[in-house]
């Protein structure tokens, strides 16, 4: 595969794929700060906040131990917006919005 795109793109690729790649690590980085200084369990923070970063936090904050899928994720999401009051993820963990906390059990 590498070759076909080197030979379509008329460059070396691979030299570009490793350059996107230290820049992709740099930016993650930094995304992870910022959602590690979310308090996961406070729903109106979270839904003030970017959702790249709410996700991130809610990832953060459930692994258990591995993160929860994109569905899941999405699951929560509408926990912290209020559009349901409770979900449960395929690791039989439940989450509950309370005012404006949410807790996990």
């Amino acid at each position: 595969m590498m070759p076909l795109l080197t030979e379509v793109a008329a460059r070396d690729v691979a030299a570009v794929i490793a350059r996107q790649a230290d820049l992709l690590a740099e930016d993650a980085s930094v995304l992870n700060a910022l959602a590690a200084e979310l308090d996961p369990t406070d729903a109106k923070a979270l839904a003030a906040a970017p959702l790249a970063l709410s996700r991130r936090a809610l990832r953060q904050w459930l692994a258990d131990p591995y993160p929860p899928d994109a569905a899941a994720l999405d699951r929560v999401l509408a926990v912290v917006r209020g559009e349901i009051k409770a979900c449960e993820l395929a690791t039989g963990l439940r989450v509950e919005r309370h005012g404006q906390r949410l807790s996990k059990s």
